[in-house]
Order: C-alpha cells, then structure tokens, then sequence
C-alpha cells in the first residue's frame, strides 16, 4: 500500500504543472501616468517573468506610455483590466514608439505562444482630423 501511495503521488507531481507567477509592472517602475515613458519597465518585467516559463505580467488600470517597442517572450501572457469598447478606465497603452518609421520595429512583439489579453492599444498622436495619417510600423 505504501508503495501504490508513493508511485501515486509521483505521478501527481510529475503530471501537475508549477503554479506560473504573476508579475506587476509597477513593481519595475512603471507609472501609468500617461507622461512617464513605461517601455524599460515593461520590459523588465516581461524578461523577468520569461525565466518562469507560463507566467503573467499584470498591467493594472492605467495609461502606459510606450515610446519604444516591447518583446512578450514565449509562453508569458501581458494581462490588463481592460474590457468593452469605450469604457473610460482600464490598462490603456499609448503608441508612440515607431511615428513616422513604418519599417521600424513594431510596438509590441509576440513571440512563441506568448499573448496580450485585457490591454487596449491608443495612438494618442493620431487625429481624425488630420489630412494624412501618422505611419507606424505593421503589428
């Protein structure tokens, strides 16, 4: 019986993944101001969470400005509070990164089963008012 129980529990530890961790982009400095550049402390976080394979970088409410270019590594979700169409609060990110540098790198990159649920992305730049566009790279 003792051997049954411990070839059970085995089994168990083998077959039940390592619980992910969750990391907070303002514990890496991120302000969600608005104003203040979060691209170093988005990344930062998401390279953190990439050394533990399955992770969430967690992105509360916020205004995040990005005025560079983010990697979301393999298998690390970037996770907001964002949901529905023209609600006023939420994890927003700010697209400044790549104006006028339409084959310069993207703002966001997904890599290997890496995703992004609850962020909206705002190009505060763009007018609908404007004559022509403001270009920024393909996502």
């Amino acid at each position: 019986m003792i051997r049954f129980t411990l070839i059970f529990l085995a089994l168990l530890i083998t077959v039940l993944p390592a619980a992910a961790s969750e990391f907070n982009v303002k514990q890496y400095g991120a302000k969600g101001d608005g104003k203040t550049d979060d691209t170093a402390a988005f990344q930062a976080a998401l390279d953190a969470a990439a050394k533990d394979k399955g992770s969430t970088v967690f992105a509360p409410s916020g205004r995040y400005l990005i005025a560079g270019s983010i990697t979301i590594p393999p298998a690390t979700t970037l996770k907001g509070e964002y949901w529905g169409v023209g609600r006023q609060k939420g994890t927003v990110l700010l697209i400044t990164g790549g104006k006028n540098k339409p084959d310069d790198r993207a703002c966001v990159h997904l890599v290997g089963g890496s995703a992004i649920r609850g962020v909206a992305f705002e190009y505060p730049e763009q007018s609908a008012d404007a004559q022509e566009p403001i270009p920024y790279p393909y996502t």
